[in-house]
């Protein structure tokens, strides 16, 4: 469900493409991506600010249907947790727009001052903790999770992180588990079903239980 790959705007086809916009500066290296940052800027309504957003659709010379863009701010004061919350709010906005799939584009390191896995990392967290809708006790599901999260990465960068990736989407499950547990409603959980949900989840991944 969450892949590395390496982006062409020109050439694939995409349904949506969220990117991160700052006020002072640029965080792609990308061409496209470069002139529909700077296009975007020059609008009135938006100007890259934290918490702005702005929609556009079928940009000329590339084959993408949407392009959302947030802004973060001012780079300096970009860290982990604000890349997170980019990644974090694209999903959610696009589960309500009831799309099937994401793909974000990630900011250069350099200007960021960020390493690159801490850069993946947190994107890779944003988006699959907000991607976790827990509908156990709804007749019907309201919002349906994406099908696919694409993070755009160069070809180096997909071989590389590929690992980081699964480690990521096997931590953010457990989170996603346990946040269904947590929602079980008292009468579900005493603490022997308790007991034998975490036993299940533990048995399922060959560990070892005792209770």
């Amino acid at each position: 469900m969450l892949e590395l790959k390496t982006i062409d705007a020109k050439k694939q086809r995409l349904t949506t493409l969220v990117v991160p916009v700052c006020q002072d500066g640029d965080l792609h290296t990308k061409k496209a991506i470069q002139a529909l940052t700077a296009t975007a800027l020059e609008l009135p309504e938006f100007g890259g600010e934290k918490g702005q957003s702005l929609v556009r659709y079928d940009p000329p010379g590339l084959n993408v249907k949407r392009v959302i863009f947030y802004g973060l701010g001012k780079i300096a004061k970009v860290d982990a947790e604000g890349l997170r919350a980019f990644a974090g709010s694209g999903v959610q906005r696009l589960i309500g727009l009831k799309l099937p799939e994401a793909t974000l584009a990630t900011p250069a390191a350099a200007p960021l001052g960020m390493e690159k896995e801490r850069i993946y990392a947190a994107l890779m967290e944003g988006a699959l903790l907000a991607n976790h809708r827990v509908d156990a006790y709804r007749s019907e599901p309201q919002e349906q999770p994406l099908k696919k999260i694409i993070l755009d990465a160069s070809a180096g960068d997909v071989k590389r992180f590929r690992p980081l990736a699964k480690q990521t989407a096997a931590v953010c499950e457990a989170v996603h588990l346990a946040r269904e547990w947590v929602s079980m409603p008292a009468n579900e959980k005493r603490p022997q079903q308790l007991a034998d949900h975490v036993a299940k989840a533990a048995r399922k991944v060959k560990l070892k239980v005792q209770v």
